[in-house]
């Protein structure tokens, strides 16, 4: 982890919007993005996300004080975990969310014991932590609609997870794009 947050990104003020979440390499990425080419999906639809912002969420914050953030940071530099293997394979759908994701098909037990410790992390802070049982996903389109009985396998895209990272989320004139702010390690 880098010893101090960036305060030299976009947002000015003293809020940022952040969360937690598994950031792929080019490689992974560009297998993503065959994955969803290689799919009937991409007959009618393009990706929605860039490739640059395509990620797997842990944990959404929302708006945070820069203070909160610095301290939540370093709480996850201390995040003792291992580092595995996940195999997405498998297009699912938020329907309430029109949103089409990539996902595994079996969740490792590792991404779930990386998944609780920081929630433990969110907690201490007093943050809000979403009720929803736990999803690991890839978001690919927004605004699709099909009925979730379309859902079909996906190429597998074998991802070797060594480490999560701290995202900002930045609108611009060209959108939402998404910055790591700090990387942490998982552990060989």
């Amino acid at each position: 982890m880098s010893s101090a947050l960036s305060r030299a990104t976009a947002s000015s003020d003293q809020f940022k919007r952040v969360f937690f979440a598994l950031w792929p390499d080019d490689s992974v990425r560009s297998d993503i993005e065959s994955a969803f080419n290689h799919s009937t999906f991409s007959a009618a639809n393009k990706l929605s996300y860039s490739l640059q912002n395509l990620h797997l969420t842990l944990h959404f914050m929302g708006r945070l004080e820069l203070t909160v953030i610095d301290e939540l940071a370093s709480a996850a530099s201390s995040v003792h975990a291992p580092s595995f293997e996940l195999v997405l394979n498998r297009f699912g759908l938020f329907a309430d969310a029109n949103v089409l994701w990539l996902g595994p098909e079996e969740v490792p037990d590792e991404l779930l014991i990386l998944h609780q410790q920081l929630q433990k992390i969110l907690q201490a802070s007093h943050l809000k932590i979403d009720s929803r049982a736990y999803q690991p996903h890839v978001s690919l389109l927004r605004k699709f609609r099909a009925s979730p009985d379309l859902m079909e396998k996906a190429d597998d895209v074998h991802w070797v997870v060594r480490k999560f990272a701290l995202i900002e989320s930045v609108q611009s004139a060209a959108g939402v794009i998404y910055q790591p702010l700090a990387e942490f390690s998982l552990h060989s």
